[in-house]
């Protein structure tokens, strides 16, 4: 090889190769495809001319694609497992530390992806949050699920030190008689369940929100949809926000894949609803959607009580608000287990209080 590819003369290589990891963990840090990645490395000689280093990059997409797998991703399972066969005590061998796993599948295209995510806690680093694997299956019965985790787990940890088990609340992972937490309890009855309080939490506030005589979902996507293709009404609702004397703010809208934005949706539209209000009371029942103008053809302008659709936005706004902060909490990077049953225990009393009041 050495015939064809001589190293660089002023022995400048490894500050090259280092350059070039270094690229390559940047744009993986920040979910960058390999393509910018190119085009990075052709940039880095027109931005830095005087830097030889810059002048001999040359990571293309291959090449990316070969470091990410090669060796930044052999390098920080190396480095995981390293930290977690290393005993937290150093005149006790046994003091290993233990560690939670997770799982979960999402579709990418037609392949069904399955990340295997470690958690455990070290005296010098504190909680770590460290992926193991990521491989495809199209298989997503217990027995599948079970049979991946277990062959990565005993190639490289073993199934003694595992704490729990984290996954969504679905029966495939924690039914009672077939599901993946009881064959890992069958070789570890130690295995605890920490099934998804995010889940739970979600699926608190939309249940009780569908007791509700005005679906706020609908009512939220509703009016999005209607300024969402049309630069000519967000004009107009521009026009509105002025004519009231308030400065305008966009709409948010509610995705219902993603937990935490429906209580931003709904304060905002509560925010604006004095401009939202007389917009669509201006379009007159012909032009607005029928199911917004059944709730505001009562909503005059100039009267002093608000319109039902009103009152349960300022409801909504309030009472999700502390579903919202505790799902935020429970899916931040540093909340453990120990925190958990002070969070539930507080929004418990939070709701009751509420319900009292």
């Amino acid at each position: 090889m050495t015939s064809f590819f001589s190293p660089p003369k002023d022995g400048n290589q490894n500050k090259i190769t280092a350059a070039e990891v270094t690229s390559v963990y940047h744009n993986v840090q920040h979910g960058l495809s390999y393509r910018s990645g190119d085009c990075t490395t052709k940039l880095a000689p027109v931005i830095f001319p005087d830097s030889e280093i810059a002048k001999k990059l040359a990571c293309g997409r291959t090449k990316s694609a070969s470091i990410v797998t090669g060796v930044l991703a052999p390098a920080s399972l190396e480095t995981c497992l390293k930290q977690l066969n290393t005993p937290m005590i150093a005149d006790r061998p046994d003091s290993l530390p233990h560690f939670s796993i997770a799982s979960d599948a999402s579709n990418h295209g037609t392949t069904k992806l399955f990340p295997l995510a470690l958690r455990y806690y070290t005296p010098d680093l504190g909680v770590q949050n460290k992926l193991l694997d990521f491989y495809d299956d199209c298989n997503e019965n217990s027995d599948a699920i079970f049979n991946q985790v277990v062959s990565r787990l005993e190639r490289n940890l073993g199934l003694e030190r595992i704490s729990a088990y984290s996954a969504d609340n679905a029966s495939v992972n924690y039914g009672v008689h077939n599901s993946v937490y009881k064959k890992l309890t069958d070789k570890n009855a130690s295995v605890i369940k920490a099934n998804c309080v995010a889940h739970i939490l979600h699926n608190c506030g939309r249940y009780a929100g569908d007791k509700l005589r005005i679906d706020i979902e609908n009512i939220v996507t509703k009016v999005c949809n209607h300024f969402s293709s049309s630069a000519k009404r967000v004009q107009e609702l521009k026009e509105v926000f002025e004519f009231v004397d308030e400065e305008y703010t966009a709409l948010y809208k509610n995705v219902p894949t993603r937990w935490l934005s429906l209580w931003p949706a709904v304060k905002r539209l509560h925010d604006s609803w004095p401009a939202v209000k007389s917009y669509f009371l201006s379009l007159g029942e012909e032009r607005c959607p029928s199911a917004l103008w059944k709730l505001l053809a009562n909503c005059e302008d100039g009267e002093d009580v608000p319109c039902e659709l009103q009152a349960y936005l300022l409801f909504l706004q309030n009472s999700l608000k502390v579903f919202f902060d505790a799902v935020l909490k429970v899916e931040g990077d540093e909340t453990t287990v120990c925190e958990l049953f002070e969070l539930m225990t507080n929004l418990k009393l939070k709701l009751e209080q509420r319900k009292n009041d």
